[in-house]
């Protein structure tokens, strides 16, 4: 391993403490932590792009919740890719613990993309992660290089995965808040009813 090589990792190690110990996305609203984590893993592993997309619950759809480009400097979001559009590759997505694509174009994970996203994108290499949390397989980061072909490293490869499971934390808190939140107006909506039968039954 290279001197540079060496330096490259200690800087994915140094990103990876201080966002476990400071949190700094804690703080920020749902499409602002998401935006957040894509602009982390697009500087620290010199990436184009980043996204974060749902899957549906019959693992037929992706959607974008925010993708980070770093050449036009834009954030991205509401692409929708069918089971047309991408069969393999949510297959895949659903068996795999990490998807390490060298070369996106010809890999056969990516049969239905390589027709139109990959070159509509110039995307020549992918590392993606499925982000699962307590309702399981919830959406998956997508690191996307373009231009040559690019092999991941190992290190690259689990600084990812690390940064999925801090992705994973944040989308199942806004999980849970919703689903609280959800069941207290339930639970209100119920009182009123419960009152108002009451009410027209002694009337």
């Amino acid at each position: 391993m290279s001197k540079g090589d060496k330096s490259g990792e200690d800087a994915l190690d140094e990103v990876l403490r201080e966002l476990i110990i400071t949190r700094p996305f804690k703080s920020l609203g749902h499409e602002e932590s998401l935006v957040f984590f894509c602009k982390t893993i697009a500087s620290a592993l010199k990436a184009a792009r980043v996204g974060i997309w749902r899957i549906s619950k019959d693992r037929n759809q992706l959607t974008l919740e925010a993708m980070w480009d770093g050449q036009s400097r834009n954030v991205e979001k509401g692409t929708i890719l069918s089971r047309d559009d991408a069969r393999s590759y949510l297959d895949a997505v659903a068996e795999d613990y990490v998807l390490n694509i060298s070369d996106a174009q010809n890999d056969p994970r990516c049969r239905e993309l390589a027709l139109e996203y990959l070159p509509k994108n110039n995307i020549s290499a992918m590392l993606d992660c499925p982000i699962r949390t307590y309702r399981g397989l919830t959406g998956v980061v997508c690191i996307e290089h373009i231009g040559s072909l690019r092999r991941w490293s190992q290190k690259e490869v689990n600084f990812a995965l690390a940064i999925t499971g801090l992705v994973s934390l944040s989308i199942e808190h806004i999980q849970r808040t919703r689903a609280e939140s959800s069941a207290a107006e339930n639970l209100g909506r119920l009182r009123i009813y419960t009152e108002l039968a009451t009410d027209w039954y002694w009337q």
